[in-house]
């Protein structure tokens, strides 16, 4: 039976074989396919037999098509700031939880909660990349835990937008890392202000782009509410405006201070951040972001020449005032010790 103000399933079949992408055939209300479906071929002519109306649909991924799914509340939230680009995106209860790429040469990967902040009703991971080998349950299905419809928020007016694996991984990569600083906010109370500070120079020292810092900590600033988002944008600025102007800037080494371990090996893995230790200096008045030097194997060493003569030249007793130049003169002949270090 078709809910009130559905699309019949073979109807949204025949929409995505218009796109050029295959539709499989799911039980009413659920998301398990219980035919094989990696080889199933779906054609105009074959639709009526294998979708009934009532029928949930999904879509068969692979051959340049991903869906990043947002895996916990704060991907979640986080992807409406970080993928705004995106125009193919789809959830439930008004919010996108599908985001649709086109990017070809892909492996899929999901990236998982640190142990430390993972809670016992989470989900395993953040966020996953499907891709070859996957499906998603798509629009004008229902979903299986809630009975909620899954609807379209960006419908595919247009072509998907594209990216390339590359550029792909590192912005799941970031939103994951964003997601894991909006799960443990409530740890740096107190610090915040440091936080943020040091998270700005971290991400300049790794080559961001302002306009990078500024969207990835400004969506971690909305996504928890931050009460004191003024300080929080003015330790941003004034962090880029030192690294503009070539001053030492601090980064990755002090934000760890505030860290779980788990959390700082992540937000390192996955925002690309160093250990090492880098300050902003300038040449030529151009600054620029520079590690220290490589050091280079010593020279050999080189023995004295004996021939060299160094002139002796006494101790001068005499300038340190009677009263110290005797006592001087007494250490000397207990300790029998030269002039210097007597005086010490």
């Amino acid at each position: 039976m078709i809910t009130e103000n559905r699309t019949p399933a073979p109807v949204i079949a025949r929409n995505w074989l218009k796109l050029g992408i295959t539709p499989l055939p799911l039980p009413p209300a659920r998301k398990a396919a219980v035919i094989p479906w990696k080889d199933l071929i779906i054609t105009e002519n074959n639709i009526e037999d294998n979708f009934t109306p009532d029928a949930n649909v999904a879509v068969r991924l692979g051959d340049g098509l991903v869906d990043i799914d947002l895996d916990c509340d704060e991907a979640v939230a986080l992807g409406q700031f970080l993928f705004t680009d995106a125009n193919w995106t789809f959830g439930r209860d008004d919010k996108t939880r599908h985001i649709m790429i086109r990017c070809r040469n892909i492996t899929p990967f999901k990236i998982q909660w640190p142990r430390s902040i993972k809670t016992a009703q989470d989900k395993k991971f953040i966020v996953e990349l499907l891709g070859d080998g996957n499906y998603v349950v798509g629009p004008g299905s229902i979903h299986e835990g809630t009975a909620q419809p899954i609807t379209w928020y960006k419908k595919p007016d247009k072509p998907a937008l594209g990216l390339s694996p590359k550029e792909l991984t590192r912005r799941i990569n970031r939103l994951a890392g964003a997601a894991i600083l909006v799960r443990s906010w409530s740890d740096y109370e107190g610090g915040r202000h440091f936080v943020i500070r040091d998270l700005s120079g971290a991400c300049i020292h790794a080559g961001w782009s302002e306009f990078e810092i500024h969207q990835h900590i400004g969506a971690i600033l909305h996504c928890v509410n931050d009460p004191e988002i003024r300080d929080r944008k003015k330790a941003v600025d004034d962090t880029l405006t030192k690294a503009a102007a070539g001053e030492a800037i601090t980064g990755f080494n002090s934000l760890a201070e505030y860290l779980a371990p788990d959390v700082a090996d992540a937000l390192k893995t996955l925002w690309g951040l160093s250990m090492d230790v880098m300050d902003t200096h300038t040449i030529g008045g151009t600054p620029i972001t520079a590690a220290a030097p490589a050091v280079s194997e010593w020279p050999e060493l080189l023995p004295f020449d004996d021939s060299i003569q160094v002139a002796e030249h006494a101790f001068p007793v005499d300038g340190l005032g009677p009263i110290m130049a005797a006592a001087v003169r007494d250490g000397i002949a207990v300790q029998l010790v030269p002039e210097a270090l007597a005086a010490q």
